[in-house]
């Protein structure tokens, strides 16, 4: 099990985290995490990626994901990445068709 990519919230009340357990079964999670008491919620559950969750509002969630892609030659691979936007209790909506091959970090400045 990894925790990945914590972030913390602009107004510090919330921490954004990946939970990793691909070794064993492939699950990814996105976690937010309340500072006050460690009282922590599933936002995302998937087999595809999920890097650099960035918080919109206390309920959105926008974050880089890829899915798997296995091929024998290579096994399994992560490639066709892109930005999506997830709200508590709805599926995560695809916001890019760029098929994104890496990205190395997202950053919201002042409200930007």
């Amino acid at each position: 099990m990894w925790l990945l990519v914590p972030r913390l919230s602009r107004d510090g009340k919330r921490l954004l985290i990946v939970r990793q357990d691909a070794a064993t079964t492939g699950i990814r999670e996105l976690l937010v995490c309340q500072v006050a008491d460690w009282q922590c919620r599933v936002l995302w559950r998937t087999k595809h990626t999920i890097a650099y969750p960035v918080e919109i509002d206390r309920e959105t969630v926008l974050y880089f994901s890829s899915p798997p892609t296995i091929s024998e030659s290579r096994g399994t691979h992560y490639f066709d990445s892109d930005f999506y936007l997830v709200r508590a209790g709805s599926e995560p909506v695809r916001l890019s068709h760029f098929t994104f091959t890496s990205v190395y970090a997202l950053a919201i400045l002042d409200g930007e």
